[in-house]
């Protein structure tokens, strides 16, 4: 008896689309600081860009953009998965082997990206999030929501506590003993293949190490995108957006306050080893500030005449992981030897209008290729592996009949 063919959803939510457009746009404009910046030698960094517009800048990208739409996208990620498990369970087909294939490549991808474009790559870190995700697979929707608080409430800070900053002094120190900041510099704008790649393995490991907030709000937020949509809370709280408006004035107040406490304090991260109440302010700024984000977009996408000019962010969500690695290799291609090598040359303020020219080349090429094609080109081989199977790319010809 021969297994049950499953085929992708041929129906898309747009919207959720639309809302992982838009939350590339923040990534791009959060991660274009990597290309041109390494943070364990901040202040050789700093003496390279002292300018006002640099730091209005910095302190811009802190306030509104970093990790919140990372944040987004891990959430959507969640969401993702739960529509693709609901797909095959529809058809009584076994969903481990497809999905195994599908973090596997992904995190092919991921070692792809941080070996030629960029050590603060997401992709590896989605894969292996991907299959610490699948033992919860049939969990209730209590038991992921109390495991999602729990890791970030109990978990992450037992792990910085007592054991987080003895591991990344360990991690980073292989960095510390091989490179100077100056070294960055001529590597990036001069380097070899080799030493460049080298490079990037070392910042990778090093950066991530001490990165666990990030970890901890990605893995938790994937957790609870994929409990929302398994029991379909999302499409339940789209139906009565209307009877939440307290939520989001809600976060609105929550963030704007935490917000004003940033600017006069300037500190937009802390570690939890150093002030606990100021590290726990600056957790919920972000929570707040990400929820506020989401219900916003929806609200306007779906109750207003926005949602034609919102889902032009579609078209890049469509295709979120060929857009992801065209964006990586453009920054490389801007920032570092293999292109103009322009690594800590320019001002820091610089990078808001390259990221948005990067992201405008995206939406083009995305709307330009979905007038031919169903999917991405990555999202093609993507789906074809999962499936071990080739999928269909091109799209049918439209015949119009003229009376």
């Amino acid at each position: 008896m021969h297994p049950p063919q499953v085929s992708p959803i041929p129906q898309r939510l747009h919207y959720l689309d639309a809302l992982r457009g838009l939350a590339l746009l923040g990534i791009f404009l959060s991660i274009i600081n990597g290309f041109n910046f390494s943070p364990v030698f901040f202040e050789s960094f700093n003496k390279t860009h002292p300018d006002l517009w640099s730091r209005i800048w910095g302190s811009m990208n802190e306030l509104i953009i970093s990790q919140r739409f990372i944040a987004i996208f891990s959430l959507l990620f969640g969401v993702g998965i739960s529509i693709q498990r609901a797909n095959f369970l529809s058809k009584n087909a076994h969903f481990a082997v497809f999905y195994i294939r599908r973090m596997l490549l992904l995190a092919l991808l991921g070692l792809i990206n941080t070996t030629f474009f960029f050590w603060g790559e997401i992709l590896l870190t989605y894969a292996i999030f991907g299959l610490l995700l699948a033992p919860f697979f049939k969990a209730n929707f209590r038991v992921l929501v109390t495991s999602s608080i729990l890791i970030y409430v109990l978990v992450h800070p037992i792990w910085v506590m007592h054991f987080g900053e003895g591991v990344a002094e360990y991690l980073m120190a292989p960095l510390l003993d091989s490179y100077q900041a100056e070294d960055l510099f001529r590597i990036y704008r001069d380097g070899s293949f080799r030493e460049m790649m080298v490079l990037r393995w070392h910042e990778y490991v090093a950066l991530f190490s001490g990165n666990d907030e990030y970890l901890r709000t990605s893995f938790c937020l994937i957790l609870l995108g994929y409990g929302l949509g398994k029991y379909n809370y999302l499409h339940r709280f789209i139906h009565t957006i209307d009877d939440h408006h307290k939520w989001l004035v809600l976060s609105g107040v929550i963030a704007g306050i935490l917000s004003l406490f940033t600017l006069s304090t300037g500190l937009y991260s802390l570690s939890l080893r150093i002030s606990p109440p100021v590290a726990i302010a600056l957790s919920i700024w972000r929570l707040a500030s990400t929820y506020f984000y989401i219900h916003l977009f929806l609200l306007l996408y779906h109750r207003t005449r926005l949602r034609r000019v919102l889902d032009v962010f579609g078209y890049v969500g469509r295709m979120s992981l060929s857009n992801y690695m065209l964006g990586a290799f453009l920054y490389a291609l801007i920032f570092h030897n293999m292109g103009l090598g322009l690594y800590a040359k320019l001002p820091m303020w610089t990078e808001f209008p390259i990221a948005l020219g990067v992201y405008m080349i995206c939406l083009t090429f995305s709307w330009r290729w979905q007038t031919l094609y169903l999917i991405g080109p990555l999202e093609w081989v993507w789906r074809s592996f999962s499936y071990w199977k080739k999928q269909p790319m091109l799209k049918e010809p439209t015949f119009y009949t003229q009376r």
